[in-house]
């Protein structure tokens, strides 16, 4: 009579109604670990059927009341006793060794070995340290999310898209469930899961050429991954610099540099739009590129752009030489067809898109390539100023005077 009375109590469900379980780092933990979801179902189903915290079940307790929920023997087994029990080399439930005990004692009578193992439900305490987790909420799921892996992960999916329609790219929210990103795009299918395309434009001008990156020897002429140069009439072209100069030249106007961000996805809402623009400010884009291009965030993501180019300008007025902006118009008439005396006594200089200044001689053909590489406006020609004046800023006295004389 007691047995059956205990298993009324505690072999039965509570309701379909959906309950919380384990946090949300216990479970995308084991998930992430395991590659399984039968420990933190498992543990779902512990705390759904209202076992506290500490409390001894059997083996036989276990598998009877996850077969309620679809989780058959073998799997209730290996997350007890099996390949699944462990985390990190320590038991994830406890377990224990008891003596069979009668009213007589010791019932010597009973056949095999005369102990029983017995299992721990684990506390929240003892799992976040185990797993070395931080608390978190615990979605709700109902019993029918229990049922199987596959609705147990794309239960776990609906609830954080809809609790927090987060701003992500997918591959995120596949590491989270520990499954390919193909996967997660099924379920955003089967739940209706609706996707806004996020990006950030910027208004071009040649205030703000430089935020657009150079194109280097070897890549790709036709794509910037990520990011693009877009007319008001809707015509599209890859987000390199000197493209950017020659439709500035052109004169065309409302020309966006627009990048794009992680999708935000939303469920159970009203109807969003396809795609969603948001104007950043020339800093925030260039934080955004390099970012997204992988560039090491030094100098010129810490002072700013302007910081950084007019420290450039600064190390050029400290050198003591003249420069003059060069447009592609201007180069023949200012840098002469004697190659060796021109590189001798000037040079071409730029900043690029980090704030370094870059040098190269001061010839015709290099110059046009700098011009569109790096955009009118961009490169300089910096002509060094003579011995005399170099001698007088130095302050060399007579005998420096009598030998720049000489």
């Amino acid at each position: 009579e007691a047995r059956a009375t205990v298993k009324s109590a505690y072999g039965k469900a509570r309701g379909s109604a959906g309950v919380s379980g384990i946090p949300n780092a216990v479970r995308e933990k084991l998930l992430q670990a395991q590659g399984s979801t039968v420990m933190a179902r498992l543990l779902d189903v512990l705390y759904a059927a209202g076992w506290q915290a500490d409390r001894y079940f059997t083996m036989g307790q276990a598998i009877a009341l996850a077969g309620q929920y679809g989780l058959n023997r073998k799997s209730v087994m290996a997350a007890l006793t099996g390949e699944l029990s462990t985390f990190d080399g320590r038991h994830i439930i406890a377990r224990r060794y008891v003596e069979y005990l009668d009213m007589g004692g010791l019932n010597v009578a009973r056949r095999g070995r005369p102990v029983e193992l017995l299992f721990q439900v684990p506390s929240v305490g003892r799992l976040l340290s185990l797993l070395d987790a931080r608390m978190s909420p615990s979605d709700v799921v109902t019993r029918a999310d229990l049922a199987s892996a596959h609705a147990y992960r794309r239960a776990l999916h609906r609830e954080y898209i809809r609790r927090l329609s987060p701003e992500t790219p997918v591959s995120v929210l596949a590491a989270r469930l520990g499954v390919d990103p193909r996967t997660v795009r099924r379920y955003n299918r089967q739940l209706g899961v609706e996707a806004t395309a996020c990006v950030s434009h910027l208004d071009l001008s040649w205030d703000c050429l430089q935020v657009l990156p150079v194109r280097r020897r070897g890549e790709a002429r036709g794509i910037t991954a990520g990011y693009w140069l877009e007319t008001r009439e809707g015509y599209r072209a890859p987000a390199w610099r000197h493209i950017g100069a020659a439709l500035l030249k052109r004169g065309e106007s409302g020309i966006r540099v627009c990048l794009r961000r992680s999708t935000r996805w939303s469920l159970d809402g009203e109807s969003v739009a396809s795609s969603q623009y948001e104007a950043v400010s020339a800093a925030a884009f260039l934080r955004l590129r390099l970012g997204r291009d992988g560039i090491k965030q030094d100098g010129l993501l810490r002072r700013g752009f302007k910081a950084a180019l007019d420290g450039a300008r600064a190390v050029a007025k400290r050198l003591r030489y003249a420069r003059m902006q060069l447009s592609f118009d201007s180069v023949a008439s200012r840098i002469a067809e004697d190659k060796i005396a021109e590189t001798i006594a000037a040079y071409l200089y730029t900043v690029d898109e980090q704030g370094r200044e870059r040098r190269r001689p001061a010839r015709r053909g290099i110059a046009y390539r700098m011009l569109k590489e790096f955009g009118e406006g961009n490169v300089y020609l910096a002509v060094r100023e003579s011995l005399s004046d170099k001698l007088a800023s130095l302050g060399a006295g007579r005998g420096g005077q009598a030998l720049a004389m000489a």
